[in-house]
């Protein structure tokens, strides 16, 4: 599929305020709007449509499935019902982030079925560092919680 050349569409999937992503069922993005854009370090003259998802949020050459991660896209694509997961992207700069996925299936033209992701950042690795946060003590309680 060419990437959604339907200004309507664009517009809308460019009022939502987080990233977002339009994917087919083979992986190949269909559009994206501007935040999905600079999360993932697209500059304005580089195009996204017609890469594949995998190789923009992963840095992967095989879908995130084949990586050990639940793949929002083929458990919409399977149940045509919305679905949520947590997964590791890498963003502008190559750091990595937790981020939660919300797929969608979307109606596309020609009737094929679509999965519209809607991401949310949670974390950057380094944010998830419990180090600091590390607990400290010797009662019992407290050391039956580390068996």
């Amino acid at each position: 599929m060419q990437g959604l050349a339907n200004p309507a569409i664009q517009s809308l999937i460019d009022a939502q305020d987080s990233p977002f992503v339009l994917i087919d069922s083979s992986y190949r993005i269909v559009a994206a709007n501007w935040a999905y854009r600079e999360a993932y370090g697209i500059q304005r003259d580089e195009e996204v449509v017609g890469r594949r998802c995998y190789e923009v949020s992963h840095h992967a050459d095989q879908p995130c499935h084949l990586n050990g991660e639940e793949c929002p896209l083929l458990e919409v694509l399977a149940n045509h019902s919305r679905h949520t997961v947590v997964h590791t992207h890498y963003g502008s700069q190559g750091q990595a982030e937790h981020v939660r996925i919300k797929g969608h299936p979307i109606q596309g033209p020609d009737d094929e079925l679509l999965v519209g992701e809607s991401l949310f950042r949670l974390a950057s690795s380094e944010d998830m560092d419990c180090e600091e946060m590390r607990m400290i003590g010797s009662s019992p309680a407290l050391l039956r919680l580390s068996m």
